[in-house]
């Protein structure tokens, strides 16, 4: 069985590289005399810096909707874990929260 939030996880690390990485692509095409013979634009720049910052909110949301899902399903089987489920799920939306 895959484990969900793993692969979410590194997910949301390439996510954070690729914005890294793009927003010194971003840096690089603002000296269009330096980079300007490669053919970077700063419109094409900013267009990937956004597109990137869509995909990790997206990755976010997903990693908070199976989250949340794992959890819920977890709590149906027993009382006792429901309330335990629940502790756990606030706990994981403040370290969510938090990064």
């Amino acid at each position: 069985m895959i484990n969900w939030l793993c692969v979410l996880w590194l997910v949301f690390s390439v996510g954070q590289a690729l914005v890294y990485h793009l927003a010194d692509v971003k840096g690089m095409s603002l000296w269009p005399d330096k980079f300007g013979a490669v053919g970077l634009s700063q419109a094409a720049a900013q267009d990937a810096v956004r597109a990137a910052g869509s995909f990790m909110l997206k990755a976010r949301e997903l990693q908070q909707y199976v989250l949340l899902s794992l959890l819920l399903h977890k709590a149906d089987y027993t009382k006792s874990s429901a309330s335990a489920g629940v502790s756990k799920l606030g706990f994981y939306i403040w370290q969510i929260r938090r990064q």
